[in-house]
Parts: structure tokens; sequence; C-alpha cells
């Protein structure tokens, strides 16, 4: 049975193609326009999915997802996207099992060996996190658990998803991440300056983690990470 693997982020959407044996036959990565709102995202994953053979559909997605496969809470960085159906939609279109998980979930999971514990911070264009305790994600009574992105940031004028993330970055440099490291590498003061401001409000997330959960180690992923 193949299986279609899709990362549906603020930005971009990934996804790949893997065959009976889990090698990967294909992959690639678009923009999601999700800024757009939920239906222009929908449609965008549409234009991946449709006119591939595949018999099972796995999905992370930004936003807090419900046990059944909603999306039950997504901020502005995708509009009217809480709420939205997900696991149902995709379902009823494509006639497959579809399973629905949190992105910042999914990248912790996927980090998962021997039961060990960690806590997984997730940087992209918002700021997620997940203790992984003993190999299971301790998600609470809601799922929102970890959800370190909602609360203050360093200078307390914003919040952590604004400030730390990938997009704060953007916003301090005026430009994207890439261009800026790839700027202060060749030694362009700008944008170590930018680096440097953004990176003071990462380690405040840090801070943070270390005081709630004190965790014997933290993994960060998300789009930054590279």
């Amino acid at each position: 049975m193949k299986i279609l693997a899709l990362d549906i982020g603020g930005t971009n959407l990934k996804y790949a193609s893997f065959d009976e044996q889990f090698r990967i036959a294909e992959e690639g990565e678009t923009l999601c326009h999700a800024t757009e709102g939920a239906a222009r995202l929908l449609e965008r994953v549409y234009s991946v999915c449709d006119g591939k053979e595949f018999g099972l559909l796995g999905v992370s997605t930004a936003g807090i997802v419900a046990e059944d496969g909603s999306i039950g809470y997504a901020n502005e960085n995708i509009p009217e996207y809480t709420g939205i159906k997900l696991k149902d939609i995709l379902e009823r279109r494509y006639g497959v099992s579809v399973f629905v998980l949190n992105d910042v979930s999914a990248g912790a999971m996927a980090e998962i060996e021997d039961g060990e514990s960690f806590y997984y911070l997730s940087l992209g264009t918002g700021v997620g996190g997940i203790m992984i305790e003993n190999g299971l994600p301790l998600n609470g009574a809601d799922g929102i658990a970890g959800q370190i992105g909602y609360l203050p940031s360093l200078k307390g004028n914003d919040i952590i998803d604004k400030a730390a993330s990938t997009a704060g970055l953007c916003r301090v440099g005026g430009e994207s991440a890439e261009k800026l490291f790839e700027r202060a590498a060749s030694g362009d003061g700008k944008a170590e300056r930018a680096i440097e401001e953004w990176a003071k409000e990462v380690m405040n997330v840090v801070a943070f983690i270390i005081g709630f959960y004190n965790p014997p180690r933290i993994v960060i992923g998300g789009g930054i990470s590279r």
C-alpha cells in the first residue's frame, strides 16, 4: 500500500510519497498560501494530492488537532482554519484512511528513540513545543500542553509565537531568514544584529522550557533549524 504524507505549515506545504517498503518515491515542497485562508490552503492540498495513487494519507498540520482529526484551534497564521474537519474532508475526497496530527507532535514523535524524555521545540512560522516523557507526548486534557508560543516574549510587548519564530526573525531583519543567515555568514553587521536580537528571544523560550520541565534534552526543529 502506497502512503502519501503531508506537512502543512504556515508558509510551506511539504509532501512525500512512500512505497510499500517505506522508501520515498517522490517528495516536494510548495507554498501553501495559508495567510489567504483555509479554503485557499485546501486548494493547495488538493493540487498536491489529486492524481496521485495512495492507500493511506498522513497529515501533520499547524494548529491544535482534536481527537476527530478536525482543527480545534488555529491562530491568524491560517485564517478560518479553526473548526475545519480536515480528516473528514480528505477521507471523503480520496476514499482512503486519513490520520491527522499536530505538526509539533509529529516532529517530536519522529525524534523518539527507546522511550527517552526530551522537550521538542519547533521554530517555524510560529513557535510550538511539547514534552516527551518516557517516549510518550504529554498532551494534557485538551491536547494543548506545551504550547509555549502563547507566553509573553522577552520584551513583554508580544507573544513568543511572533517574537521567536522564523516570521519574527524576518520582521526584525526585513527579509527571509535564509538570506539573513547567508548575509551574516559573509560578515554583514545588520544581518548579524537581527539574528542576535532574535536569538535572545529564542533563549527566553529555552529558559521557560527549563523552568517548566527541566528536560534532560531539548530538540529544536522547524524550518529555521536548517
